[in-house]
């Protein structure tokens, strides 16, 4: 799993959210949040990553792996 696929699932479990909670919130397929955590598939465009990380309550840059944890 990449950084990205690793963040995106410790932070969607921290703050106890589902696969689908979170897809349901941002109107995203389940199952597309699901192939980003495994790493089988990487959002396409910044505003995906922009609407992930502001419903986790992260940086862009901590998602994707350039920032510190």
């Amino acid at each position: 799993m990449d950084t990205f696929g690793r963040r995106l699932a410790a932070r969607r479990k921290e703050l106890k959210l589902t696969q689908r909670q979170l897809g349901l919130d941002l109107n995203i397929d389940p199952l597309r949040i699901s192939r980003w955590e495994r790493g089988v598939a990487t959002p396409r465009g910044i505003e995906a990553v922009s609407q992930l990380a502001r419903a986790l309550g992260v940086t862009v840059g901590w998602l994707i792996g350039e920032e510190a944890a």
